[in-house]
């Protein structure tokens, strides 16, 4: 157990204090951008979300507020859009899984933040329930003062625990930064809504002008009714905390799909026809790995694997057996050797 003091208080939490992953943004399994896919994910278990017909593209930052936050999550406008129709939406967003969330599940709980606008106004962060669709929602306001200046921001709120959210693998707490919200997904501030909400009326439409940016680093949740110090976690702490949703062959900091032998794993296929690899996860995952297992061979094609004996790539596939193992499968010639790197993605959807 955790114990912070807070005034004449002090809160004792299970384990660690900040229930966040990668508040830091200091993982980026994925690469560094940019995507402008809806439902993206780059930083790790930070997620783009993007219904406009504006392109907002997430790239991983080298800008910090602080020296202990030397990365930050970056959105930029390349397409703007200057009125947001009724069911549009952007921003950012994190899950926090059912198993967590059912020691925060009905407390007092406060969201600290850096945030960093080229727009200044009104903004919304969103707490957000239900599994598996999102059925309760809490929306708080808070405002850039200031352009293109890091400013800090903390938002206290009770979490609803009379609703469907999961105490298990699934879905127990959504944390959204909304950028742009038509009428559809708006609501009042400062109580639970039912239905899927992420901002008030007031928020700002950061979409309207092209190039404007966005950053936010040093996102923390932690129970009490202050914020304390953000949380340090050593590196290869936060890596496996990461590795639950997203774990790959690559090395740190090479994008999945990237040329290389570096990481990869060899097989000598001990007879000809179709052929089973193991793979074994670091990490047992929140679920099977729900994108399947992704192959590619070490030239970066995906969905082969390397025959490096003759130097041509062979057609494969990865076949989940359980949230902590896979396998490779393909077509082999006896004796041949073969390479392959490999992604497990079980992150939420």
């Amino acid at each position: 157990m955790a114990l912070t003091k807070v005034s004449n208080q002090v809160i004792q939490t299970p384990y660690k204090k900040n229930f966040i992953i990668n508040g830091c943004a200091r993982l980026w399994q994925r690469g560094f951008g940019p995507v402008s896919t809806n439902g993206a994910y780059l930083g790790d278990r930070f997620k783009l979300f993007n219904n406009s017909s504006t392109t907002l593209s997430y790239y991983r930052s080298d800008a910090g507020p602080v020296t202990m936050f030397q990365k930050s999550f970056f959105l930029k406008v390349t397409a703007g859009q200057a009125t947001i129709p009724s069911d549009k939406f952007a921003g950012l967003l994190t899950e926090i899984e059912g198993y967590d969330y059912r020691f925060i599940s009905g407390q007092t709980v406060t969201l600290s933040f850096w945030v960093r606008s080229s727009t200044a106004g009104i903004y919304c962060a969103s707490f957000r329930t239900g599994s598996p669709s999102v059925d309760r929602s809490y929306i708080a306001e808070y405002t850039i003062n200031s352009v293109d200046t890091w400013e800090y921001k903390t938002i206290t709120a009770v979490l609803n625990g009379n609703n469907t959210p999961s105490y298990e693998e699934g879905r127990g707490l959504q944390i959204s930064w909304c950028l742009a919200c038509g009428a559809d997904s708006q609501g009042t501030a400062g109580s639970w809504l039912t239905g899927s909400k992420l901002a008030t009326s007031n928020q700002v439409n950061f979409l309207s002008t092209l190039n404007v940016e966005f950053r936010i680093a040093g996102m923390q949740l932690e129970l009490g009714p202050v914020a304390t110090p953000f949380e340090y976690r050593p590196f290869g702490e936060e890596l496996i905390l990461c590795q639950r949703y997203y774990e790959k062959s690559y090395a740190i900091g090479v994008s999945p799909g990237t040329s290389t032998l570096t990481g990869e794993l060899a097989y000598i296929a001990p007879t000809t026809g179709t052929v089973y690899q193991n793979i074994i996860f670091k990490v047992s995952k929140r679920v099977n790995p729900t994108g399947t297992v992704y192959l590619y061979s070490t030239t970066g094609a995906i969905n082969n694997v390397r025959d490096i004996t003759t130097g041509a790539d062979v057609a494969a596939s990865g076949v989940v057996e359980s949230n902590h193992s896979a396998i490779a499968q393909f077509t082999a010639t006896a004796g041949r050797l073969y390479g392959f790197q490999w992604v497990a993605d079980a992150e939420f959807t």
